[in-house]
């Protein structure tokens, strides 16, 4: 029996949030039926969460099934997990596929405009109460300055998701430019110890049966 152990992760290693890594990725297994997340081996540490959409995934698991490539990788931050952001071919330097879920529609309208919503309505219904019982005798005028304050948090929360995907899909445009990264920082290692065989006791060979 092998017993496996786990390294820690490499805390102390800078590695920016944009960088390339000519690497093999190996032992795909989707976290969700229907989800974008995977557990997944990189140059033989064992990396339990990355993030790729089904072109990528279907490149990995087809064409570039066990071949080194040019992997691009983003590190989105708030222990959110590493993400593809596309493959590319070492030898020619051919770009072969993007994560189109970067910069797609959602990222670039309907979750801007989502976030700005939910943080108008989430600042309405934390500041109505307060801003009532400090107008307590002009409520109209309390209701209109929370109507005009509201309205103004729900628009910087929407242009700060926009502002940060086009960001984003910018960078992602520009990955030429990209430094190289270690993908260590993001893996952990995984070390085989054999155990020692248990020797049986002696046994006395059966005797031969005579005729």
């Amino acid at each position: 029996m092998r017993k496996i152990s786990y390294s820690s992760l490499e805390q102390d290693v800078k590695v920016p949030r944009f960088f390339y890594s000519d690497c093999a990725i190996t032992n795909l297994d989707r976290l969700d039926f229907n989800g974008d997340e995977f557990s997944a081996r990189v140059d033989g540490g064992k990396i339990e969460r990355l993030v790729m959409d089904n072109n990528i995934f279907h490149y990995l698991m087809g064409l570039g099934a066990n071949t080194k490539a040019r992997i691009l990788f983003y590190d989105p931050g708030f222990k959110k997990p590493l993400t593809i952001a596309g493959v590319d071919d070492i030898s020619t330097k051919h770009k072969i596929i993007r994560n189109a879920s970067l910069s797609s529609l959602y990222k670039l309208a309907f979750r801007p405009l989502v976030s700005g919503v939910l943080a108008w309505f989430a600042a309405w219904a934390l500041m109505i109460i307060p801003v009532l019982y400090l107008y307590g005798a002009t409520p109209h005028k309390g209701v209109t300055m929370l109507e005009t304050l509201t309205i103004q948090i729900g628009a910087v929360v929407g242009l700060l998701f926009l502002a940060h995907s086009t960001w984003v899909t910018m960078k992602i445009s520009r990955s030429s430019s990209w430094a190289l990264g270690k993908i260590s920082p993001y893996t952990k290692k995984e070390d085989i110890k054999p155990t020692t065989p248990k020797h049986k006791a002696f046994e006395k060979p059966a005797p031969e049966l005579v005729d």
